[in-house]
């Protein structure tokens, strides 16, 4: 009669055992997160939504550097996404800064864009910017 317990005592379980099967759930869980992930490690690629295909990776890496070192020289810590702000104000700058340098080239009747054009489109602008 020892052997045959009710249904209720079978299920029913003391507090130490509740308490160590907890504890034993709560050690299998941590012990999954120590594992280390074997996937390379690589900085995100920066993704610009509504981004024109019309510009070149070159300069859209330009204008990442730029604003990646306005924010390592800045005298205060800059948030990501101030220095993502800053990115996103320099791209159409630069781009209109090359689009001028070329057109200067092309009324030269040259193919190329060559430094004499940038500076020449920086000394118009800024010639511009004194008035």
């Amino acid at each position: 009669m020892a052997k045959t317990k009710s249904k209720a005592s079978k299920t029913a379980q003391s507090p130490k055992t509740v308490k160590s099967v907890k504890a034993a759930k709560s050690v299998k869980v941590a012990g999954s997160l120590g594992k280390k992930s074997t996937r390379a490690r690589k900085g995100p690629q920066r993704f610009i939504p509504g981004g024109s295909a019309d510009v070149p990776q070159e300069i859209e890496d330009m204008v990442h550097t730029i604003a990646c070192e306005a924010a390592k020289s800045a005298p205060l810590p800059m948030d990501p996404d101030a220095v993502s702000a800053l990115r996103t104000a320099l791209l159409p700058a630069m781009t209109a800064f090359v689009d001028a340098a070329h057109a200067t080239a092309a009324k030269r009747g040259a193919n190329e864009v060559t430094d004499q054009d940038f500076e020449s489109v920086l000394k118009f602008y800024l010639d511009s910017k004194k008035k």
